[in-house]
Parts: structure tokens; sequence; C-alpha cells
């Protein structure tokens, strides 16, 4: 697994201030903006890439000083996700605190037909399925009820 940009990538928010645009994601860690790192998984998510990915988004998520309510993965390089990590992601969306909403975006036909085939209904469920990052910024900023410019 490498760590930097534009193949997998979480935002974490951790309050009502959603960044304005899709640029601010992953400019720092000021009050209300974008908190943590992004995280960037090889095109080819299997288990051991997704065990390690999704177990440090589970700390930068729940082990924090930030309260973080929503989180982004653009998914928009992952090519392939096999049953290693639909398990993974399964036991990310379990583990989540009953407060906190994922967003995925931008994800290739492969790994969301592999997600609904997976059986894992209650998980998937919890999960906001979007078509672009724009779109995920837009729902979080309506379900905090920020106007949508």
């Amino acid at each position: 697994m490498r760590f930097a940009q534009d193949v997998f990538r979480s935002a974490l928010f951790d309050d009502a201030s959603v960044p304005q645009d899709e640029d601010a994601i992953g400019d720092g860690a000021d009050e209300g903006e974008v908190v943590g790192d992004e995280a960037e998984a090889d095109t080819v998510l299997f288990f051991a890439a997704a065990d390690n990915l999704f177990a440090d988004l589970h700390e930068k998520t729940v082990h924090t000083d930030h309260e973080i309510k929503h989180i982004i993965l653009q998914c928009d390089s992952v090519t392939v996700l096999d049953t290693g990590g639909i398990h993974a992601l399964t036991r990310f969306v379990q583990h989540m605190l009953p407060h906190q909403q994922l967003y995925m975006c931008n994800i290739q036909f492969q790994p969301l037909r592999t997600i609904v085939k997976s059986g894992s209904l209650p998980e998937i469920q919890k999960i906001t399925f979007t078509s672009d990052l724009t779109e995920a910024l837009n729902k979080i900023r309506e379900f905090e009820g920020i106007e949508v410019k």
C-alpha cells in the first residue's frame, strides 16, 4: 500500500463546516476543515492492502481528538475489489461510531458490483454512494443544513 494522492483518498470532517469545493480536501486540519491525512491504496484493493487501509482509517476516525462525522472515500482508481477487500470494508462500517456517515464516490463498476453482490446488506445501507466528490460534499452540506452553493 502506498500513501500519496489521487487513487483512494479519504477526507474526514469533524463538524458542519464543510469545505466549499473539492480543492480544499487535504489542505489542513483547521477548525471545521478536513481532519487527517489523505490515504491511497493500490488500484487493486486486495485483502492485505484493504485490511491495512481500513485499520488505519479506523484509527483516524475513532481514536482522535476530533469528532469525525463524515468520511468520504474517493475510489476513482480502485479497479478491483476482492472478497478480502469487502470483508475489510464491512468490518470498517460495523465499527464506525453511530454518528458517522460513510460516502463512497467515483467508484468503478467492478468494485461497486462486488459490494452489491457481497450480501452485506446492513453495512451497504450505511454507505452513501455518490458519482463524484462534489455530490458527496453537497450531500454532507444538505445533511448538516448548510446552503449548497
